[in-house]
């Protein structure tokens, strides 16, 4: 049948009538129409019948009834469930998305249709429900329409929800556990109505073929509270299956409380026994204590788990005979064991009644019997109160006690009972398992014995983790069990004989021989169906008297595999105990009672689960390689790659870079320990030394100390970040410490996401093991393993017993398939290790063997060759006996075994040889440092000659205070400076090696001289001498005789004793942060436990640093049982590791494989096993087609739906290891002695319409495979086009990689190579590096150029490359501006290119100057940044330009990240007849990678600088420079400002030095028009190395900064919005450009290079960008765009949303300077760069006179320094020549203004206006005749006074000045601003005219310009008669024409009539504005005249 999906409220509009698979036609008797049950959020639609006609009715009225009655069936949960939105996820994820966000969506959908699907679900249990209820209450129910209804609603149920899979009960175990039991209720009513088959669940099938073996279980008292809810659950849930049983059981129960009433037994059945009843409601449910009382709980426990039962049976479709037939046994806790008999003695269902009846008969018995002999007695609340209180519950007569073991438990009886008489004693009855007992007796006695054990016990919550752990007080739990009697105990003999004799006079209930399977004695664990006697006797004695063996009980065959718990308790019930005691045998437990989400388990009808049998599943192995080597087979080998056998990092022993690459080179795993790099710079330098001295692939692991925070902030992210750049480490181990989860997760990503393969903890505790499998399971993907030590282990460690760390966690360990168990704590050997490497040291403590995966070696090694401990050092670790887990405790009280437990500086306990040293430091543990600090100080007061003595006798670190002769001093401050100088030499200098401890201590010492200095240099030479220690480094050499030399220069040093500030600075010296801690104790102070312990361990490997290198003194790191094992001093480290690799190698040979080698299997490596994958699902769920061709090929064919990557490439390498699979899932690859992330997985992610067939040999293993399709991330592509291809040649091991990219139809192959390493499992593949960026840079020039590329040494031999010349196309132009969506007007139809357009004439030439570059692989290429800037003067090109393009390197620089190389380009035009320069390119380009050929790294830069020569001292220095030389016409004076634009050309031989710098240029000053005089020469060149530019170095040293664009003050935006979209495919930008890199169209290439897609051009981003800066800020002009960079700071993907922002910000020479920010829709920030822009033609024009006004000018005056040194300069000036403040005359405007004439300079002054003259012409005769302006000033004048009735700044002589440099000032401080556009015409007003020529002009400077205005002034002021008040007869006023009615000729003609009147002179001198402003000047009779005329004519006009 098939069924159709609408959406709708009625099924009205539906007209679709759907036939049957058999139907012929849809008029047919099966045609069906679907009737639709909705809700307001979810839809149903069933098909049902449509005839008869009365059939189709019935299903519409039976639909509505439910949608009438559906609110009411629904419960809360449901609702909320049915609400949930009805919709189908329709996105699809852009391929081009990040995988991760991809993801994230799809799982979203996911959730989405997963929360419809449930809902859909419910509404279809619910109709179910509905339609059973009606047939259930119709007399009639088969055969009527309503049956065919339910008939049609089972089946869409089956076939829409369950199909072949997925039974009920799983379906049912997806929903909200509220909504489960409405859903398995609707079912089974209906299922029972339909007389469905139902489906035997797989487990029950695979035991009836032999391939699963079960066990069942039943439970007993214990769970007497809650019981009852299970079975009402069960009622509820399958009332069809059960009721009829249940209404025989309620007949049986209530016949026999009757009949125990009238035996006296009434009181225990006050409210009857109606289950049923109490099940449906009819009757009130009594309260919990009735039902849980005994007589009534042990029926109806027994009743619910046999309902259970029934349950099982009848849900999995078999009887109960053949459910018997498929269990091997059976047996029951307590009274469970006679629910088993009912199990082994039922044939059917009607003898399973039977059987129910009669055992519910003799568990009335025995309830009653029970409660008989023990009665409960009241008990005193006091008693019930505390016992609440304590959490142990109200007593009752079963305490449980879990935690203690059986013998210590014992103990506390015994001695509980010694107290007790004889009839109230208690004992165990029930040994439930290891640490789990049940003791029974009165309550009071047992409340006694709750007293006693909690006095014994540990408080909860307290801390013993640094208690040793055999003197801790246990930790253990006790409960009261709700159990009334004390069953399997002596209290109850008796009981039996009454049941038998009394209840059942003698008869046997079942014969031994009835039981058709095994049942086991609870007793003795024997089979009750061999049992020779009464059944029912043993049954009872089991019950009331025996004790249980739990353990005997359920010791289950070896073949078992599952054990079925019938209940009750669920999960607190009995199957969960008997799990654990059956942890580690392979014997799964499934618990059917409850709900639980594992409750559905045993109806699986697909899936079984199953456990692990530990000593099968974790035992090591062994396998052969391909070589004939034997390896070991463990988690721990196969997740390293190496044998599993391992050395710990320690401070010091595996600091160095020897230990390390020792260890590596032997094939073994080391950490490095983390807490000796105390720098950053240190664990660079550290892992590079090992990488050096390693064989390429080798990885490093670092071990880094959780506890230390400081140094842990800084070293994980450090190894994150080495490891991105490409360093070989694989592994991080978080070491003291483990973090919660959430911390982990975030940490773990990081090192996953970096390339960290693993990780490894070290938890101290129970806790912390926890914690890490915690950590596991969420971090399924990463391998980490979990090493276990304990206390015996050498260096900081913790109490535990290291057994009992893994004992109670080895199966949870167990859990994680990521997780492997590593043993430490004093392994040496394979000897000791081989218990623990096969599990057999478990079975001492009655546990399941629990094999460890690997061992740990820590300091064992210390003696080791390679070790740096010192050899003496070696030799006390060899002489130490070391001791036997036994004894190791000891150390914590004395010496034991030649090693000491002290308490490090971090608190913790740590093992130490017991030298001298370590014996005086346990004593001050334990006498001074354990005590508080008034205690302390008392102690060091009273004991300080005590301590100071046994330091200097026994410490490593001796007491400092010493003189010179010997003697001890108490104190700093009893030595004198020389003294403490030549001790500190002694203690930090080592002598007889010439050597510092550390140079930071060398600088201690160097900074103590320096104080010794500026003591005592002040008191001989008045503070004038020159120090004698210029350089810390002369210390390095001769020190001491540095020293005689320094105190024979400062006598007194000997003599004076230290100041009391100088020994406070001393103490602070000698703990001061950041250097090495100093090496002995300076001071007895709070801070000497510090002093005593910080640092401690470095001694051992610097034996020649202790001042008498007395190894005694030394602390010396070492395990109590590890010293055991060192024999030899110096044994290599491979032969340590080695002898114990090839002892357990021997062993497993001997145990497992008989000795006999052929009998180890082969494998092509040792790896973690593939993850457990059905490839045929992925397959068939993502609809991918997979085939075969004739030769063996399998093809596979994504078409739209793809697979998740891991999925994918695992479906692809096959489960198989073999060179396909090391190749795809390898993490990472080795490049060279690196490593990278592996970028063929990458590039082989799984795309739509790709398909990749893989080709396979004979035997089954791969030989090759080939990718077609998909390689193009947008729009079609050939679908067999060859994108990837992949061989391995047969006769090697090399494997050839193409990589194909399509150019003008054509494949250009990318020939790639790597070598399968097999020998190497942790480092698989090796890319060949020989030839690898050429083969890279081959495959870009045939790309780009469609050419092969030239040599090497000819492309090194050009040092310019040149584009080939053509003709720009008007099509071509237009086609680049409509992809980068450029609509200007000029481009389109005016024939101009954009400027960005310069790339595409310029690209062939930047980027064969790039490859020619440098030897780098420009896969890895990034573009930094593009710039263009149009060459000064030259036109943008236009169509038809002819043109080339030449470009050369600028600066190739070498940083840790990679290599930059800039190249500059220059667009050249054919202008008559010569190749001109028109555009500047420069493009900035970044390998990613390491590099180290400095040799070809050099820059080119020019720089222009100004400098400030302030002073006489600068001048000398410069002046005194080699590289400088002075030009100029005039000496160098201070105050001077200098240019200097120099070009430097620096080639670098490291990434800090240089090999050679060249330097030239000039220096220049500026004369007062702004041009440059060239004052000086710059050159400088130095072939030797070089640390810096000398150069440019001193410059910017003196001030000089560089010259820039000037800022505004407030810049603002200059848009609101400019967006646009990134393309979808980069294909056509491509095409344009001519950048045909394949990592922007192609996704392999991109996904190869690391990219997230085929990411967008840059410089499409560029161009896109800036054509808004030609719209907005060009104002549409894109000839006025001069220059554009763009700085390419984020990666733009295809389809981003783009939003640019221009941002006015500074002005440079006239041109607006725009900020242009591009960013994504994320807010990311994509594009960084800068436009200059120039503004619309302007022109400067300077006013006249006429607008002065008092302190005009001044507001500039007082906020600009250019606008004010102007005025101070002309100020100063004017008073100089002329006596008078121009400021002031602005300023103030006086009246008034007198000017002096005495002393020299007022003389001068008065010289000067007497010589000034003007010409004057007689107008009768024209003669001209020289005249003074100054007539009244004569050599006997004393002074002049100017004055002026509104003020001097309106007398000529002054407003003129005033006004020109008003106006400069302005102009000069625009200039200053960078507003002044350069060339712009000028012109001035007049007056302005000077203005103009001064400014714009820069033809005069300010002197001249003052005195020449002033003259002119002057002589315009004396050109007319004055009278004494400085007033003239003549004047100007301005008219305008238009306000009169007048055009500018009749205004003329006018101002012509009136000039001819007598008397009148008038005329029009300025035509400034026509009809606006006419300025008419004249006498003052001609000009009222002319008022009154024009207001006369106004009137008329």
């Amino acid at each position: 049948m098939s069924l159709t999906s609408a959406k709708g409220s009625s099924d009205d509009s539906y007209v679709d009538v759907i036939s049957s698979p058999t139907g012929d036609s849809p008029n047919g008797a099966d045609a069906r129409r679907p009737i639709q049950l909705s809700t307001a959020s979810t839809q149903v639609r069933i098909p049902v019948p449509v005839s008869p006609y009365e059939a189709w009715i019935a299903a519409v009225v039976l639909r509505d009834e439910f949608h009438r009655s559906l609110a009411s069936l629904q419960s809360t949960e449901e609702r909320d469930a049915l609400a949930v939105k009805d919709e189908e996820a329709t996105e699809e994820a852009d391929e081009e998305q990040d995988e991760t966000e991809s993801r994230a969506k799809e799982q979203a959908a996911a959730k989405r249709k997963e929360k419809a699907q449930e809902a859909r679900i419910i509404l279809t249990g619910k109709f179910l429900g509905f339609l059973a209820g009606k047939l259930n209450a119709s007399s009639s129910t088969r055969g009527t329409y309503e049956a065919k209804v339910l008939q049609c609603t089972w089946l869409y149920f089956q076939k829409q929800f369950l199909g072949d899979t997925v039974d009920i009960h799983k379906l049912a175990a997806t929903l909200d556990v509220d909504v489960r039991s409405s859903l398995l209720r609707s079912y089974y009513e209906a299922l029972v109505l339909v007389e469905a088959d139902i489906k035997t669940p797989k487990l029950l099938r695979l035991a009836q073929d032999g391939g699963a073996e079960i066990f069942a279980l039943f439970g007993g008292q214990g769970t007497n509270e809650v019981y009852f809810n299970e079975l009402q659950a069960l009622y509820d849930t399958y009332r069809p299956l059960v009721e009829s049983a249940l209404a025989a059981a309620t007949q049986q129960l209530e016949s026999l409380a009757e009949e125990a009433a009238l035996q006296g037994f009434s009181s225990y059945y006050l409210h009857g026994l109606d289950v049923l009843g109490w099940l449906s409601g009819r009757q009130a449910r009594p309260s919990a204590s009735y039902l849980g009382s005994i007589p009534l709980s042990l029926p109806l426990i027994g009743l619910t788990q046999l309902i259970q039962y029934l349950v099982a049976c009848r849900v999995s479709g078999v009887t109960p005979a053949q459910f018997r037939d498929r269990i091997k046994g059976a047996t029951g806790h307590s009274q469970g064991i006679i629910s088993a008999v009912v199990l082994a003695t039922s044939d059917s269902y009607d003898s399973f009644q039977a059987n129910m009846v009669k055992a519910l008969a003799l568990l009335f018995h025995i309830g009653k019997r029970g409660q008989e002999g023990f009665p409960e007695l009241t008990i005193e609340p006091a008693l019930i109160k505390d016992a609440i209180e304590g959490g142990e519950g109200e007593p009752t007569p079963m305490l449980s006690v879990t935690g203690l073991t059986q013998p210590a438990l014992e103990k506390f009886i015994k001695s509980n009972n010694a107290h007790l008489a004889e009839g109230h004693k208690v004992g165990i009855s029930l040994f439930n398992g290891p640490r789990n007992f049940i003791v029974t007796g009165p309550p009071r006695s047992l409340f006694g014995l709750v007293g006693s054990l909690r006095a014994k016990r540990a408080e909860t919550g307290a801390d013993q983790t640094r208690v040793p752990f055999s003197k801790r007080k246990p930790v253990f739990n006790m409960r009261f069990l709700p159990v009334g009697v004390p069953y399997h105990s002596s209290y109850l003999v008796g009981a039996t004989d009454k049941v038998c004799d009394l209840d059942y006079k003698g008869a046997e209930v079942w014969q031994p021989s009835e039981l058709k399977t095994v049942v086991r004695n609870t007793f003795d664990g024997s089979d009750l169906s061999k049992f020779d006697g009464s059944l029912v006797r043993s049954i009872c004695d089991q019950i009331f008297v025996q004790p249980i063996y739990w353990s005997q009980a359920t010791d289950v065959p070896a073949t078992t595999t599952t054990c079925v718990d019938f209940g009750t308790g669920g999960l607190s019930g009995i199957g969960s105990l008997t799990a654990r005691n059956l942890e580690g045998r392979g014997v799964r437990t499934v618990i059917v009672s409850g709900f639980h989400p594992n409750s559905a388990e045993l109806y699986d009808v697909v899936d079984i689960r199953r456990e692990k049998r530990w000593v099968d599943s974790y035992t090591p192995k062994l396998v052969k390689t391909k070589s004939g080597e034997i390896r070991i087979d463990t988690p721990m080998s196969r997740m390293l790659g190496k044998p599993p056998i391992c050395v710990a990092g320690m401070t010091p022993s595996t600091v160095q870079a020897g230990i390390n690459a020792a260890v590596a080179n032997a094939g073994y795993h080391i950490e490095l320990a983390g807490g000796g790099q105390i720098r950053s710079n240190m664990l660079r330098k550290r892992v590079e030394e090992i990488q050096r001295l390693t064989e390429p692939g080798q990885p490093l692991t670092l071990n880094c100390l959780y506890i230390n925070q400081r140094q842990w902030a800084w070293q994980y992210p450090q190894w994150l970040e080495m490891r991105r750049e490409g360093l070989p480490l694989n592994g991080f181990t978080v070491a003291a410490g483990v973090p919660s989860t959430e911390a982990a997760k975030t940490m773990l990503d990081g090192l996953k996401q970096a390339g960290i393969e693993h990780v490894t903890f070290k938890p101290g505790s129970v806790e912390g093991i926890r914690q890490v499998c915690s950590i596991a399971a969420a971090n399924p993907t990463m391998n980490i393993l979990c090493q276990v030590t304990g206390g015996r282990a050498g260096g900081h460690h913790s109490a535990e017993d290291f057994h009992q760390l893994v004992l109670p966690t080895y199966s949870l360990i167990r859990k994680y398939s990521n997780l492997a168990l590593v043993a430490g704590s004093g392994f040496g050997s394979d000897e000791d290790f081989w218990p623990y490497f096969t599990g057999d040291w478990s079975l001492d403590f009655g546990a399941q063997p629990m094999p460890f995966d690997g061992v740990l070696f820590a300091s064992r090694v210390m003696t080791a060759k390679e070790a740096h401990t010192s050899d003496s050092i070696k030799q006390l670790i060899v002489d130490a006996p070391g001791v036997d887990d036994k004894d190791w405790e000891g150390t914590y009280e004395k010496e034991t075994g030649g090693i000491i437990t002290v308490t490090s500086e971090l608190g913790e306990p740590i093992h130490k040889i017991a030298t001298r040293g370590i014996k005086l430091w346990k004593e001050l543990d334990r006498d001074l440092f354990s005590l508080d600090k008034k205690k302390r100080e008392a102690y060091m007061a009273e004991k300080k000659s005590y301590l100071i003595d046994r330091l200097n006798k026994d410490f490593q670190k001796p007491w400092f205070p010493q003189r010179n002769d010997g003697s001890a001093a108490q104190d700093v401050a009893e030595m004198t400076y020389e003294e403490v100088s030549r001790r500190l030499l002694r203690l930090l200098f080592v002598a007889h090696q010439t050597r510092w401890i550390d140079v930071s201590l060398r600088n201690l010492v160097g900074d103590w001289l320096r104080r010794c200095e500026e003591r005592f240099a002040g008191i001989e030479t008045n503070g004038d001498k020159v120090s004698l220690l210029q350089n810390y480094s002369v210390l390095d050499k001769e020190p001491v005789a540095f020293l005689d030399k320094f105190f024979e220069e400062y006598k007194d040093a000997k003599t004076l004793w230290l100041a009391a500030e100088d020994v406070s600075y001393f103490i602070t010296l000698c703990a001061r942060p950041g250097q090495k801690p100093v090496p002995f104790i300076p001071v007895l102070d709070e801070n000497f436990p510090t002093y005593f312990k910080k640092d401690s361990l470095w001694f051992s490997e610097d034996i020649d640093a202790v001042f008498d290198q007395d190894p005694q003194r030394v602390c010396i790191l070492q395990g109590p049982m590890a010293a055991r094992h060192s024999k030899i001093v110096n044994e290599p480290v491979k032969d340590i590791l080695g002898n114990t690799e090839q002892g357990l190698i021997r062993r497993l040979l001997d145990r497992y494989y008989g000795g006999d080698s052929s009998k180890v299997p082969t494998v092509e490596y040792l790896s973690k096993a593939a993850p457990a994958l059905d490839s045929a699902s992925v397959l068939a769920h993502h609809g991918i087609g997979a085939s075969s061709t004739p030769n063996g090929s399998r093809i596979l064919r994504i078409a739209k739906n793809v697979p998740a990557t891991e999925e994918w490439l695992e479906v692809v390498a096959g489960p198989r290891p073999s060179w396909l699979r090391a190749l795809l899932r390898s993490v990472s690859i080795v490049q060279g002695s690196s490593y990278a992330d592996n970028p063929i997985s990458r590039m082989l992610a799984p795309r739509r319409d790709q398909s990749i067939e893989i080709s396979y040999a004979a035997n089954g293993e791969p030989t090759g495979l080939i990718v077609r399709g998909a390689a193009r991330s947008f729009g079609h592509h050939d679908a067999q086009f060859r994108a990837i291809e992949i061989l391995k040649r047969q006769d090697s091991n090399l494997i050839d990689v193409i990589m194909n990219e399509e150019r003008l139809g054509e494949a250009v192959p990318l020939h790639l190579q790597f070598r399968y390493r097999p020998d190497q499992p942790f480092a698989l593949i090796h890319e060949v590096m020989e030839g690898r960026n050429d083969r890279i840079k081959s495959f870009y020039w045939r790309l780009w150029f469609h050419a092969d590329m030239p040599s090497k040494k000819e492309l090194s031999m050009r040092r310019e490359h040149v584009s080939p010349v053509a003709k720009l196309d008007s099509d071509a132009i237009i086609r680049f501006c409509q992809i980068v969506e450029n609509r200007s007007e000029a481009f389109h139809l005016g024939g101009q290119a954009p400027m960005d357009f310069a790339i595409v004439a310029g690209w062939q030439g930047i980027m064969q100057a790039l490859i020619g570059s440098t030897d780098a692989d420009l896969l890895s290429l990034v573009h930094l940044s593009n710039s263009f800037k149009l060459v000064d003067g030259a036109r943008p090109l236009r169509a038809g330009d002819v043109c080339s393009a030449k470009a050369s390197v600028q600066s190739i620089k070498i940083t840790d990240t990679g290599k930059s190389v800039a190249v500059r380009g220059t667009v050249l035009r054919e202008e008559e007849g010569e190749m001109k320069p028109v555009i500047d390119v420069v493009s900035s380009f970044f390998f990613r990678g390491r590099f180290n050929d400095f040799e070809g790294c050099f820059e080119r830069v020019s720089n222009e600088y100004q400098v400030l020569i302030k002073s006489a001292p600068d001048v000398a220095v410069l002046l005194a420079k080699d590289w400088f030389t002075w030009t100029g016409s005039e000496p160098l004076s201070p105050n001077t400002t200098l240019e200097f634009h120099v070009k430097s050309d620096v080639r670098f031989k490291d990434s800090s030095t240089f090999s050679s710098v060249d330097v030239e240029g000039n220096a220049y000053t500026r004369d007062f028009k702004d041009d440059l005089i060239p004052v000086g020469l710059v050159e400088y060149s130095a072939d030797s190395v070089s640390h810096g530019n000398p150069v440019i170095e001193y410059i910017k040293r003196i001030g000089g900064s560089s010259t820039a664009p000037v800022p505004l003050e407030n810049g603002y935006s200059l848009v609101k919005s400019a967006k646009f979209k990134a393309p979808a495919t980069n294909e056509p930008y491509s095409k344009v450009s001519g950048d045909y890199n394949p990592i922007h169209v192609n996704p392999y290439f991109s996904q190869f290079a690391s990219l997230p897609s085929t990411i967008t051009h840059g410089l499409f981003s560029s161009a896109a960008t800036r054509r808004f800066v030609e719209d907005i800020a060009a104002e549409g002009h894109p000839e006025r765009c001069l220059s554009f960079e763009a700085n390419f700071t984020g990666m733009v993907n295809p389809g981003d949303e783009l939003e640019v922002r221009l941002r006015h910000i500074a002005m440079s020479n006239g041109k607006k300077v725009v900020k242009v920010e591009t960013f994504n829709q994320l807010g990311e920030k994509v594009l960084d760069g800068s436009a200059e822009v120039a503004q619309p033609p302007t022109v400067y024009v300077f006013t006249g006179q006429g607008s002065q006004t008092q302190g005009m000018g001044m507001d500039l005056y007082q906020t600009s320094e250019t606008a004010r040194a102007l005025w101070d300069e002309a100020d100063a000036h004017m008073r100089e020549t002329m006596g008078f403040s121009i400021l002031e005359i602005v300023q103030k405007n006086p009246t008034a203004k007198t000017v002096h004439f005495g002393g020299v300079r007022g003389l001068a002054i008065r010289d000067r206006y007497m010589a000034m003259t003007y010409e004057s012409t007689d107008p009768t005769t024209g003669k001209t005749t020289t005249m003074p302006l100054f007539p009244e000033i004569t050599s006997a004048s004393q002074s002049y006074t100017f004055s002026h009735p509104q003020g001097l700044l309106n007398a000529t002589h002054f407003t003129q000045p005033a006004l020109v440099l008003t106006e400069l000032s302005a102009f000069r401080d625009m200039q200053r601003r960078g507003l002044i556009v350069d060339g712009a015409p000028f012109c001035g007003h007049s007056l302005g005219e000077y203005s103009s020529i001064a400014g714009a002009g820069a033809a005069l400077d300010i002197k001249d310009l003052c005195d020449i205005v002033f003259l002119r002034g002057l002589t315009m002021q004396r050109a007319v008669q004055r009278d004494e008040q400085g007033r003239s007869d003549y004047g100007m006023v301005a008219c305008n024409a238009a306000r009169v009615g007048l055009s500018d000729q009749a205004l003329t003609e006018v101002i012509l009539e009136i000039a001819k009147r007598p008397n009148c002179f008038l005329e029009p001198i300025n035509f400034n504005v026509a009809m606006v402003q006419t300025v008419v000047a004249g006498n003052l009779l001609a000009l009222r005249t002319l008022q009154l005329t024009l207001d006369k004519i106004a009137e008329f006009a």
